[in-house]
Formats: structure tokens, C-alpha cells, sequence
């Protein structure tokens, strides 16, 4: 406060200071958690191993596609062809969840495993035997005990896989709806397996919406090599 003197001998105007307006409160929006790991280059090519994997073992299962009286017409031979190629696509890179695994240990990953993550390891003790009988009954098809050599069997095979892969892509769904109103982030596995697992419905679709059929052949022995 201070004494301002008016001209002509008027008694001084005292001037007080303006208090301070008070301070705004800055609101920031909230931070966006941003996944915990990124994929490595080593990532793509294990990805890109585990398809021409599933292409392996899909030959080597012999599983076949065909046609029925009410299939549609523009079913031709290449979508059957290729209809169980794509149904066990995520079979191969499901084998090589330890090596993702792995792979982020080598990143110095500090945090545990996801949802997701858990869901990988358990489709991948399922998917380990399935690819150990598809290649026992592909490589030694006469060791194999009587009850499974017949193509009823591998039928009963197939329907247990596509039930397995039903269930755990419903599990995965609801992962996946619950991470779209989460707050916290998810390395990038995580949401790699919930697409892994969430694929073979889109297969199994076609099939059952066009009417394919699903069959299997028994095992034909490989031939021994020439001594």
C-alpha cells in the first residue's frame, strides 16, 4: 500500500494493491499407457516360421475338404484348397510361444505374464499334442495303435480341435472387450494371441455357412528309402 500526493495540496489517495486472482487448477489429460514391449525383428521372422510351420502340418495331417450337394457354386477347388490351410494357420505359431518368450526375456522384460499371454500357454500345451500325433501318424502310421489308424478317428481329432479353438477364442473375446475399456497396457504378445486364437473362427465359418465337408484319410505309409 502506498501514498499517491494529488496536485493542489489535497490530502494524499492512498492506493491499495489488487489482491491476486487465485490460480487456475491446469488439468492434463491422462497419460496413455503404451505397450510394454515391442516386437523385434526376430519376432517377424519367428511369426513368419510358424506360418510356413502351419502349412506343414496341415499337409501332414490329412485332413481334406470337399464339396457337398449344398455347397454353393462358387465354392470352387482352390477355396477348398485352402479352407484347412487357414484354419490351422495359428497352429505353428502357437508352437513357438517359448521362443516369443524368450525373445523379451533377451529385452529385459520386468513385468509377468498377461491374460492373453496365460491363454498362449495353454493352447500351446494343446497344440503340442496335436503336432505330436499329426507327425507320428504321418512318419511311423503303422505304430499307431489300432483305434487310431481309422479315418473316424482323425474326424473325432479334427471336431476336438475346432471345439478347443471355439472355447478359446470365446475367452479371448472377452480378454479382448475388457482391454478396450482397460487403462493399463499389454505387451505386444498379448494381442497377438488373442488374434491367434480369435482367427480360426472366420474358417470354421465358411465351412459351416457353405456347407463344406470335412473329412479325413487314413495315414498312407511313407516309403522307406532305397538301400
Amino acid at each position: 500500500m502506498s501514498a499517491v500526493p494529488p496536485p493542489g495540496g489535497q490530502p494524499p489517495r492512498v492506493v491499495r494493491p489488487r489482491p491476486a486472482a487465485p490460480r487456475q487448477p491446469v488439468h492434463r489429460p491422462a497419460p496413455v499407457d503404451e505397450p510394454l514391449t515391442r516386437p523385434l525383428w526376430l519376432d517377424f521372422i519367428l511369426i513368419l516360421a510358424g506360418c510356413w510351420l502351419s502349412f506343414l502340418l496341415t499337409d501332414m495331417s490329412g485332413f481334406q475338404a470337399a464339396r457337398t450337394s449344398d455347397t454353393p457354386g462358387f465354392v470352387g477347388d482352390f477355396l477348398l484348397k485352402w479352407i484347412l490351410h487357414a484354419l490351422f494357420l495359428p497352429l505353428g505359431v502357437i508352437l513357438l510361444w517359448p521362443a516369443f518368450w524368450v525373445t523379451q526375456w533377451f529385452a529385459d522384460r520386468p513385468d509377468p505374464l498377461s491374460a492373453g499371454e496365460w491363454l498362449w500357454g495353454v493352447a500351446w500345451l494343446g497344440a503340442v499334442v496335436l503336432t505330436g500325433w499329426i507327425i507320428w501318424q504321418y512318419a511311423a502310421p503303422t505304430s499307431l495303435p489300432e483305434g487310431m489308424q481309422s479315418a473316424t478317428f482323425k474326424g473325432r481329432v479334427f471336431v476336438g480341435y475346432s471345439l478347443a479353438m471355439l472355447a478359446l477364442a470365446a475367452v479371448a473375446l472377452v480378454i479382448g472387450v475388457i482391454d478396450l475399456f482397460a487403462r493399463w497396457g499389454q505387451p505386444w504378445t498379448h494381442h497377438c494371441c488373442l488374434a491367434l486364437l480369435m482367427w480360426p473362427v472366420l474358417p470354421l465359418a465358411v465351412v459351416l455357412l457353405c456347407n463344406v465337408s470335412l473329412t479325413a484319410y487314413p495315414p498312407v505309409p511313407v516309403p522307406a528309402p532305397a538301400p
